[in-house]
């Protein structure tokens, strides 16, 4: 892989994690695929951060998703096309794993792969001409499992459903409508919108914030009551500095200044 097709870039106290292929619309090629997950955590061990941003060099495309080149090179190879697979699900799971708050910028299309790659983040903000398609049944696939599992958490079956059998382009507004985006603004107004939420995710404790990421996750998967595992999250959190500093600080109408 060229070695700035992805790039990491330190703003503030958010990383951005930004698709530097515009020439090619940003589509994912194995390497890249392969690569990911290395960034991500990477990014998890910049010194102050806070958030990471998934963001693409443009704002003409997202990303078309995974390469069809690469397909339609190795056609007819079970062997490749599993390996993909793997590589392409490995990389949305780093996403879904990062201990940082991930927040996907998205403006102008994204599709295939790149829809399980926003919504593997927790956030996504996109701008007002943002398109969403996943096209693998015009082309003979089928979506990984895990990025099928996240799409019906995030919109519910039926309109996950009328991504995948479609392959329809879906506009922004339907979108926000079914929860696939969380915001949408003009895309004069994205950065704006992305800077805010990234302070306000940055003035919470990061112990807070990987403990509730986590704590979310569990209760999408089904769990409703204390166990020892979320008993051992207050637990920690009760224990750490940052629970002293924080009280304090609200106490004294103050910013608190958190530890890591």
């Amino acid at each position: 892989m060229p070695s700035d097709e992805l790039l990491l870039e330190t703003q503030g106290s958010a990383v951005h994690l930004i698709l530097n292929r515009a020439d090619k619309a940003n589509a994912l090629t194995q390497q890249m695929w392969d690569a990911l997950p290395g960034l991500v955590a990477h990014a998890q061990q910049t010194p102050g951060a806070r958030v990471l941003v998934l963001r693409s060099v443009t704002d003409k495309v997202f990303s078309a998703g995974a390469d069809v080149a690469e397909y339609r090179a190795n056609a007819g190879s079970t062997e490749w096309g599993l390996a993909n697979h793997r590589r392409v699900t490995a990389a949305t799971q780093a996403l879904a794993d990062c201990s940082l708050a991930t927040v996907a910028r998205i403006a102008g299309p994204c599709a295939g792969g790149a829809v399980g790659l926003i919504a593997a983040c927790d956030l996504r903000f996109a701008s007002a001409d943002a398109l969403f398609a996943v096209p693998p049944t015009r082309l003979g696939l089928v979506y990984p499992q895990a990025d099928t599992a996240r799409l019906v958490d995030l919109i519910g079956p039926s309109a996950t459903k009328r991504l995948l059998l479609t392959a329809a382009r879906m506009d922004a507004n339907w979108a926000l409508r079914v929860g696939l985006i969380d915001e949408m603004v003009h895309l004069e107004d994205l950065d704006a919108a992305l800077d805010q939420l990234v302070m306000q995710i940055s003035g919470g404790a990061p112990i807070s914030v990987r403990a509730m990421k986590r704590t979310v996750a569990l209760a999408v998967n089904g769990l409703h009551d204390e166990d020892e595992e979320t008993r051992a999250l207050l637990t920690e959190a009760l224990s750490h500095p940052d629970h002293r500093e924080g009280t304090a600080a609200f106490l004294e109408r103050r910013t608190p200044f958190f530890s890591e």
